[in-house]
């Protein structure tokens, strides 16, 4: 009976065995790094011709930790470091190669370095809660001016905009179960999406995944994300997404209090009447994000 009582105690003690609850524990003067990428492929299909399009980004963000509001929630100064932007048209051809961390190289690039160098070490004011909600995020003056040189290219406005980061980051680092969790648990999110097409809902499920023993020693839990995306009603847009496909695998570090890593993949296609004919559009996209701590 002893040995039993021992056998079962071990067990109950193995780490992940017990429900984990998933919250982001940050300290004031902590500073993190923000890595994103996102690289995608996109094919125009008109009237036979096809119109291909490659694109290459890298966002470097950085977070400094200023404590915590009267609520709990942490209060966080981020900071654009870097920006790398590739575009790639038809055949290979370069029409964009910027690097904020690189004198720019031709006349593209010193178009796009006047367009968006001026955000480079501008502050948002993040307000995140434990269970990893975007509460509010304020662009500091500086950066709000940075912005206005950006108003007649939409695309990058809402890109770097205060709203734009924040829904690139909450698609990555989605907002934590209320409950704790064990492998097998779900839950589920929905987000309006500013597609350039039309108005969209994302609807997102994420499964906790059993941990491999070297994962679940170093406290990190993978969880496995699945989404949809639904075109909502709009007057004058005859759209419809004829094919998708969006998994991905989120890890978070139960220990330390944090996401550590975000892996997405994503399939779009849709038609359109146009004239005569169908527009077909297929974009294929691949998003990575790491949060890495600075000593």
């Amino acid at each position: 009976m002893h040995s039993a009582c021992l056998v079962l105690l071990a067990l109950l003690s193995e780490p992940g065995t017990s429900a984990d609850l998933l919250r982001w524990k940050l300290a004031e003067g902590e500073s993190y790094r923000i890595e994103v990428r996102v690289q995608s492929q996109s094919a125009a299909t008109v009237n036979k011709l096809v119109k291909k399009v490659a694109s290459h980004q890298e966002l470097r963000l950085s977070w400094q930790v200023e404590g915590t509001d009267a609520e709990g929630n942490f209060r966080i100064v981020q900071r654009i470091e870097r920006l790398r932007w590739r575009l790639e048209g038809e055949g290979g051809r370069v029409v964009i190669d910027y690097d904020s961390d690189a004198p720019p190289a031709d006349e593209q690039a010193r178009r796009a370095s006047a367009a968006v160098a001026a955000l480079v070490g501008k502050s948002l004011r993040v307000v995140l809660s434990p269970r990893g909600e975007i509460i509010s995020a304020v662009p500091d003056a500086d950066f709000q001016e940075a912005l206005r040189e950006l108003e007649d290219k939409e695309n990058l406005l809402y890109l770097f905009s205060a709203e734009g980061l924040s829904a690139m980051l909450a698609q990555a680092m989605p907002i934590l179960p209320e409950q704790a969790v064990v492998p097998g648990d779900k839950w589920q999110l929905s987000r309006r999406l500013a597609l350039a097409f039309a108005p969209a809902t994302q609807k997102s499920e994420y499964v906790v995944i059993e941990p491999s023993d070297a994962d679940r020693q170093a406290g990190l839990l993978p969880i496995d994300v699945t989404s949809q995306v639904e075109l909502e009603p709009a007057e004058g847009v005859s759209l419809k997404i004829t094919e998708q496909h969006t998994e991905g695998r989120l890890i978070f570090d139960v220990v330390h209090g944090r996401y550590l890593s975000a892996r997405f993949k994503q399939l779009l296609v849709t038609e359109t009447p146009f004239r005569d004919d169908v527009a077909r559009a297929r974009v294929e996209t691949a998003m990575e994000l790491t949060v890495q701590p600075v000593k």
